[in-house]
């Protein structure tokens, strides 16, 4: 089960108690049981029911008799999750369910799971080029200490810190903060001044032009492929090409 298949189940779990559970949730914004009964317009009893449940699933914390949502939550909706469907087996020839009935899932247009089996490979290329160059850069900074503050720019370090405090990243530990940096930010912090000269002996491409411009060409496609925009048939093939020519700008022995 995903997490937002499991969100969805336990949401569901909740309106099982009461139909207006989600809505407690959502109110438990540093308020005890009274004060959410007078907003809500349930008994306290079932206010204290709904919200220790959610504690159990992370969902809520309490603190000196007050109840607050957790950053797992924070930033859905709710009520929506608490609707979504899954359909656990695509049929490609019809895009839906294998029992034949029209669920109401972005996965199961037919136009929709044809193009996401056509750029799997795309995305399997940029996940591969891009955590390359993440082992890489470990190999050259991890030899020294507090490498995040000396060799990543502040702009960097910034988003760095925004992207930590998404909830979506809660689910997920990384290796490291190179993890929450992107393929265009990897470019920028190996060509940085305080980086470029210690790259350079394991870099076969020694130009900082060439090398720069050779990177920045495969930016484009890597953006559509994280952000689900499908590229045509030219466009996958560049994708390939673009990335065998960064790998080998780097002596990865």
């Amino acid at each position: 089960m995903t997490n937002a298949e499991e969100m969805t189940s336990n949401l569901q779990a909740l309106l099982s108690i009461h139909k207006k559970a989600l809505d407690v949730i959502n109110t438990a914004k540093s308020k005890d049981n009274n004060e959410i009964s007078k907003i809500i317009g349930i008994s306290p009893n079932t206010i204290s029911t709904i919200l220790n449940r959610a504690m159990g699933f992370g969902y809520v914390d309490k603190t000196q008799g007050k109840w607050v949502k957790t950053k797992i939550i924070k930033g859905h909706n709710l009520h929506r999750m608490a609707k979504v469907k899954f359909t656990e087996n695509l049929n490609p020839k019809r895009g839906f369910s294998e029992t034949g009935k029209k669920v109401r899932n972005p996965l199961a247009p037919l136009t929709n799971y044809n193009e996401a089996t056509e750029m799997m490979e795309s995305y399997r290329i940029i996940f591969c080029l891009e955590n390359t160059i993440r082992d890489f850069m470990r190999s050259i900074f991890t030899q020294e200490n507090d490498w995040i503050k000396n060799r990543l720019d502040t702009d960097i370090r910034e988003s760095i810190d925004d992207a930590k405090n998404e909830p979506y990243y809660a689910h997920k530990k990384r290796k490291d903060d190179l993890e929450y940096v992107t393929l265009g930010q990897l470019l920028k912090i190996i060509i940085s001044k305080k980086n470029w000269k210690d790259f350079l002996p394991k870099l076969k491409e020694k130009d900082k032009g060439n090398f720069i411009a050779t990177f920045k060409k495969i930016l484009p496609s890597r953006n559509s492929t994280a952000h689900c925009v499908f590229l045509d048939v030219g466009d996958r093939k560049l994708v390939e090409s673009r990335a065998k020519e960064i790998t080998l700008m780097f002596d990865l022995s």
